[in-house]
């Protein structure tokens, strides 16, 4: 069955709170979601109540620029919320921060990715819906509205940005492990076992020990943890804590 609502949905216009970040994410998460919907937020302002004609005119070069600007404002910010995180736990440890560094480009990359695939979609949703409009339906022009895309991008940069930045917090983390601990060093994964542990957790907690490159990364604001097996400090850890 086809679904009408991509052409004919008369979705209601979308205000500034609706481009706030989803509940349950941790204060820099939150932040960091925050500054990529606010540029969302003011390419909606611009062409909430456009005609279908002038979408696309300018539609698609108004996208284009903004990848390019959150492109750089991945580049320029996403290290302060996973380098923030991956330090306050070498201070926990007592590690400097000139011994142990975390490389965040994979992470980055992946952000990056995740917010030009969210705004091509949008932008080929907006436009395949303005092409309609334009050839079958030029007598119904204000009923043309690009609420329902904006929306669904808003979900999927709350999504995909949060999802990403929880999981560079959790390599960072296990790279802060892997110096304390040392990299052969086998681990066990702890689940939590109450009313809300899943399935998934449940099954990996009966898996063997291994080393911890081995186990795949926790889902996110996931109340699991990996716990060593012997415990001993690496040798490069005890030079640390001479």
């Amino acid at each position: 069955m086809v679904d009408i609502d991509e052409i004919y949905e008369i979705a209601p216009l979308l205000t500034l709170e609706d481009f706030n970040p989803k509940g349950g994410l941790t204060s820099d998460e939150e932040e960091a979601v925050s500054v990529f919907l606010m540029y969302l937020y003011q390419l909606y302002e611009e062409y909430n109540v456009s005609s279908p004609s002038q979408i696309l005119n300018e539609f698609q070069e108004a996208v284009d620029k903004l990848i390019m600007e959150l492109v750089g404002l991945t580049e320029d910010q996403i290290d302060n919320y996973i380098l923030n995180d991956f330090r306050y736990e070498l201070d926990e440890y007592g590690i400097p921060y000139d011994v142990l560094s975390y490389d965040s480009s994979d992470d980055k990359e992946l952000i990056e990715e995740s917010l030009i695939a969210a705004l091509i979609t949008l932008n080929n949703d907006i436009t395949v819906k303005a092409m309609h409009y334009v050839k079958n339906m030029s007598n119904f022009m204000d009923s043309f509205n690009i609420n329902g895309s904006f929306k669904q991008a808003i979900t999927k940069i709350n999504n995909l940005v949060a999802f990403n930045i929880m999981n560079a917090k959790e390599k960072s983390h296990r790279e802060v492990l892997k110096f304390v601990y040392g990299d052969d060093e086998l681990y066990y994964w702890d689940a939590v076992m109450d009313m809300r542990t899943c399935r998934w957790c449940i099954d990996m907690s009966k898996s063997e020990p291994m080393t911890i490159d081995k186990f795949p990364l926790d889902h996110p604001h996931g109340r699991c943890s990996l716990v060593p097996v012997n415990g001993d400090f690496s040798d490069r850890y005890k030079e640390v804590m001479r």
